[in-house]
């Protein structure tokens, strides 16, 4: 960086570097003539002992293995082949963008709006928070604990409460009970992230698509659709979606909605399977606002009547408990 006796301050960037190397696309928001780029490159030069390309083309290159290398790590962990096609935005795009693609040796696509786009992905990005609890078993009181902290933690990073969900499930092999939240981060003008919620019509045909008979039943921040399976009529196909469309639970049993208390125990007890002196117990998932919780020690439907009671969300809307095997 220089600075000026006047007080201006000028740096070399990387897009100043792409231009000086012929790197950036006319078209490209970062496009600009390189005359300018090459003379401070110059300059700089000269204090490096390199000529002007040289000094833009390792500026190019430290950048460009720097993000390679991530590239490479996310593409390990996903099982995406390698290399992978570069979709490049921000107002840089197209220059460490393309660069980044001809070191990789693959494509780069720097969509329409790029220099905007990842403004806004900033500022409708889902935020995440995760608490997990050491215990033997599951009950309400270290539910409405883990539920309580992420979901204050998510609305403190800035998500929209409405956008909430919060999913708590046992790690039998940890011998831990973990909740998670998401939420997305709104505009001022109350933008949600990209993905629109379902519509009722869109959710009714995935659901058809599965082999329901009929609309699936809104409950709280989730759809949930069941029919009976052939094989065992007194028995459902259950099927929880959020409110994206993506499916929360898929068991085979019972659908309780808005339960009385005595239900939920007899519906416990229907399910419950007797092999000599082994008693195999169904997972219990409760349902309630925008909290889904899968049950799976303890005393099931006594944590499962808890929750339903209020203890989460006020009683609020319609609840439901699902109770059989995933």
């Amino acid at each position: 960086a220089v600075e000026t006796p006047d007080g201006r301050r000028w740096a070399l960037t990387n897009t100043c570097a792409a231009n000086a190397v012929g790197v950036c696309s006319p078209g490209d928001y970062a496009y600009a003539v390189a005359g300018a780029a090459l003379g401070a490159f110059t300059v700089a030069g000269r204090h490096l002992h390199l000529d002007a390309i040289s000094v833009a083309e390792r500026m190019l290159d430290a950048s460009g293995t720097a993000i390679c290398e991530l590239v490479a790590g996310v593409a390990a962990e996903t099982d995406v082949d390698f290399p992978p096609s570069i979709v490049a935005v921000g107002g840089g795009a197209g220059g460490l963008g393309r660069h980044v693609a001809r070191m990789l040796r693959t494509s780069c696509v720097v969509p329409e709006r790029a220099e905007v786009i990842s403004s806004i992905g900033d500022a409708l990005s889902l935020v995440r928070a995760e608490r997990e609890r050491t215990a033997t078993m599951t009950d309400t009181a270290l539910i409405h604990e883990l539920v309580t902290e992420v979901e204050a933690e998510v609305t403190a990073a800035g998500a929209a409460p409405s956008s909430v969900e919060v999913r708590v499930d046992e790690q039998p092999e940890k011998g831990t009970v973990r909740a998670v939240a998401t939420g997305a981060v709104g505009l001022s003008s109350g933008a949600l992230p990209g993905r629109e919620a379902i519509s009722p019509e869109a959710v009714e045909a995935l659901a058809r698509a599965r082999g329901a008979e009929g609309p699936p039943v809104r409950i709280g921040s989730f759809w949930v659709a069941s029919w009976p399976l052939v094989r065992a009529r007194d028995r459902l196909h259950v099927v929880a979606f959020d409110r994206w469309g993506d499916t929360v639970i898929e068991a085979t049993g019972e659908l309780l909605v808005d339960p009385a208390q005595d239900a939920i125990s007899d519906g416990f007890k229907r399910l419950t399977k007797h092999r000599g002196p082994i008693t195999v117990e169904p997972t219990v998932w409760v349902l309630d606002g925008n909290h889904v919780t899968a049950i799976e020690s303890g005393d099931r439907a006594a944590t499962a009547r808890q929750l339903i009671s209020g203890a989460l969300s006020g009683g609020e809307g319609k609840t439901a408990i699902i109770i059989g095997s995933s």
